[in-house]
């Protein structure tokens, strides 16, 4: 009520997880921690109000790797690399983080991207290893607009909703898809099948 904590970034998927970027105007006051509660009890609350969906709390930072390292939690970051230019990141991460950074389905990372607002590619080190002790030639970047029926502004939706490149799409469950504004279940499918 007083404005101490203000909420910078919410990303949702309805009725199974939330991630929320919080922010204290007074460096006394833990932000995460007013949000959480006393032992969870307010977040607690609002889980049980939606029916158990996950919420995930993070401390909002200027510092874009505190940031990304925060909003990708609980898996454990080991190197990030950032084009502030193009607003990506490739996080590396230990072989038994990969599927933790990701998350099922892609969920974590998509979420953690959608928070921050940028593109957020995960590899683990065991594959950053393998490719350079032999590189293989650059691949461009499938645009989406490669697959049928993804027009400019279904692409766009797509990307906005977090769904960045193919790897994401390939990833995702039909109800994922057919939350973005446009997409239907047949054309979810049809989507999913060709990024696979």
């Amino acid at each position: 009520t007083e404005g101490v904590v203000e909420i910078k970034s919410i990303s949702r998927e309805a009725g199974e997880r939330t991630k929320i970027a919080v922010l204290s105007k007074d460096e006394k006051v833990d932000s995460v921690g007013a949000c959480v509660g006393m032992r969870g009890s307010r977040v607690k609350s609002i889980v049980s109000e939606l029916h158990g969906e996950k919420i995930d709390i993070v401390r909002y930072s200027s510092d874009i790797r505190e940031y990304i390292t925060a909003a990708l939690s609980p898996a454990k970051i080991s190197e990030i690399r950032l084009d502030k230019t193009g607003q990506r990141a490739d996080i590396i991460v230990d072989d038994d983080q990969l599927s933790l950074a990701i998350g099922r389905h892609g969920q974590n990372v998509r979420l953690a991207s959608k928070l921050i607002g940028w593109e957020l590619n995960i590899r683990s080190k065991v594959v950053e290893a393998k490719e350079a002790a032999a590189p293989e030639p650059a691949k461009e970047e499938v645009p989406l607009t490669s697959l049928d029926g993804v027009g400019e502004k279904l692409a766009q939706a797509l990307t906005e909703a977090g769904f960045t490149n193919l790897s994401l799409i390939a990833g995702s469950k039909i109800e994922d898809l057919t939350k973005v504004k446009g997409v239907g279940e047949k054309k979810a499918e049809k989507i999913i099948a060709q990024a696979q």
